[in-house]
């Protein structure tokens, strides 16, 4: 593997690290609970997308992992911002 494919992969998994992260966040507003089934759905659907079109996209499980390991960001995220938030948005 050259070094280019390297650095594109960790870019990759961190672009799914910031999809799961921001599915968390933003749908946490709701409830913390939702935000991670989101990230969940997020991870499974793109994974799903990624085997029905095999001509345009690999699969891979390691992507559906870093999508889902956004739930700790995410989560945290929804800790120090979220009811900041929630309370601006309902004054």
């Amino acid at each position: 593997m050259s070094l280019a494919e390297r650095v594109r992969a960790h870019v990759d998994k961190v672009q799914h690290l910031a999809a799961g992260t921001a599915a968390t966040f933003v749908v946490g507003q709701l409830h913390p609970v939702l935000g991670a089934l989101a990230c969940l759905l997020v991870a499974w659907f793109k994974e799903e997308r990624d085997r029905r079109h095999p001509d345009r996209h690999t699969r891979d499980g390691w992507d559906a992992y870093a999508t889902m390991a956004g739930v700790v960001p995410g989560q945290l995220l929804l800790e120090v911002f979220g009811l900041q938030l929630l309370r601006q948005a309902l004054a």
